[in-house]
């Protein structure tokens, strides 16, 4: 079960503008944190997308099994229409990665073996 997210931004040091990334960390019961990132091209649009971490945590993630990572696929596709600015596509899918990361760590698996090799 996850019991808690924390999110991390980091930026480039000027002049570049571009490719600034975002990290979320997921926690389990079990005490096992693992991380997921997206980047977004845009600086204002990262904070944006960082806030966006927080209100899909509290509704979708905190208290979900994360080994139920089909449940992340059915409900993405109506929260990104729901959202309509495409900034859950990214942000989805960063929580969807650390998710994985829980599973491979809780069965002492690489993720590869877990996607089929």
């Amino acid at each position: 079960k996850v019991v808690d997210i924390h999110k991390f931004l980091v930026g480039n040091v000027p002049p570049i503008t571009v490719a600034n990334a975002a990290f979320v960390k997921l926690i389990s019961a079990e005490g096992i944190e693992e991380i997921g990132a997206w980047s977004a091209a845009k600086v204002g649009r990262l904070k944006s997308q960082a806030r966006l971490v927080k209100s899909l945590a509290q509704q979708f993630v905190i208290g979900s099994d994360p080994f139920q990572i089909k449940f992340y696929n059915k409900r993405s596709l109506s929260l990104i229409m729901i959202l309509a600015s495409g900034a859950g596509t990214p942000v989805l899918s960063a929580i969807k990665i650390a998710c994985w990361n829980i599973v491979a760590e809780a069965l002492h698996q690489p993720i590869y073996n877990l996607l089929d090799g």
